[in-house]
C-alpha cells in the first residue's frame, strides 16, 4: 500500500510541476496544446531551461553563453527564468 501511495505522490508532483510551467507563461503555454487537448510531448515543441540545455548538449556555461549570444535560439522568459525552444537549438 505504501508503494502505491509513493507512486501517486510522484505522479501528482509531476503533474503540479507541469501545470506550473504551463500556467507560468502569462497566458500562453510553454508547451503547446495538441489537437486532442493535452500538453504536447513532441520533441520539437519542448522548452528547456539553461541547465537542461547545457546537460543535453554536454557544454560548459561559457560555451552555452557563446551559443546563446549568437542569436539563433528562440528564447522566452517566464517567471524570471529563460526557456529555450529545443527545435531552435537543433538547427545550425
Amino acid at each position: 500500500m505504501s508503494l502505491v501511495l509513493e507512486r501517486i505522490e510522484v505522479l501528482l508532483g509531476e503533474m503540479i510541476r507541469e501545470l506550473r510551467i504551463w500556467n507560468g507563461s502569462g497566458g500562453t503555454s510553454l508547451k503547446t496544446l495538441c489537437q486532442c487537448g493535452t500538453l504536447c510531448q513532441c520533441g520539437d515543441e519542448d522548452w528547456m531551461t539553461k541547465a537542461a540545455v547545457m546537460d543535453w548538449l554536454c557544454v560548459s556555461e561559457r560555451t552555452f553563453s557563446r551559443r546563446r549570444a549568437a542569436g539563433s535560439w528562440v528564447m522566452r522568459k517566464s517567471g524570471g527564468r529563460w526557456y529555450y525552444l529545443k527545435s531552435s537549438i537543433l538547427k545550425k
